[in-house]
């Protein structure tokens, strides 16, 4: 274990998994005789009058360390991460709740579980922890250190049925333009006895109805 001076994220599965993690690494800091770094955030004064003067998270705040989840107060989240990007966390203990969405100025991603909850991460989940490193351009690179067998890049098909047509349900046919149709005697028998104004009217419903159904897919 080394004590990280460049802001780092550490990817776990669950809260329990951070709060284990950031107390191990709270008390390396206070074997090597680490000096507590925030001896009066703003924050402190927030978590004694709602939540509790000795509660652990406090502690961890005062050497450095962030565990984020969640399960976390609102206030506790957002706060976490604006300490963390005014250089006041060294170190976030994170589950899949700050690497969805959340930019930061991690240095380093260490990817530390295989899981997220009781479920294995996928390949899309891999490559979106990936990603956090080196964001918000404050740094040229990133770091990414695997506690975890590196897992492969995926092959996916996408599926767009206005591409491919086999199968196309009539909904989408219909609003398919006749220059891109392939089987325009099929889109021409649901066309007949229509005129152009019904047909626009037709198409907008059905194009309502298959986003309201989700019937889109891309």
């Amino acid at each position: 274990m080394v004590a990280q001076t460049e802001p780092s994220i550490v990817y776990v599965k669950s809260p329990n998994e951070a709060y284990k993690l950031a107390k191990e690494y709270m008390d390396y800091l206070v074997e090597l005789d680490k000096a507590i770094t925030n001896d009066d955030l703003d924050v402190f004064e927030w978590i004694d009058m709602n939540i509790s003067p000795d509660w652990q998270l406090k502690t961890f705040l005062k050497y450095g360390i962030g565990s984020h989840n969640g399960a976390l107060p609102r206030h506790i989240i957002s706060t976490e991460i604006d300490l963390f990007n005014e250089g006041k966390l060294q170190v976030l203990f994170a589950t899949v709740s700050l690497i969805e969405g959340v930019n930061t100025i991690a240095k380093n991603m260490i990817i530390y579980s295989h899981h997220k909850g009781s479920n294995y991460i996928d390949f899309f989940d891999f490559a979106n922890i990936r990603g956090r490193a080196g964001r918000m351009n404050r740094h040229f690179t990133g770091n990414v250190y695997l506690f975890i067998d590196q897992i492969e890049d995926e092959q996916f098909t996408i599926d767009v049925p206005s591409i491919d047509q086999n199968p196309v349900s009539d909904e989408i046919l219909f609003n398919i333009p006749n220059n891109d149709v392939k089987n325009i005697e099929r889109k021409k028998l649901l066309e007949t006895g229509l005129n152009e104004e019904i047909q626009d009217i037709i198409k907008k419903i059905l194009f309502l109805s298959m986003v309201k159904r989700n019937s889109i897919n891309i």
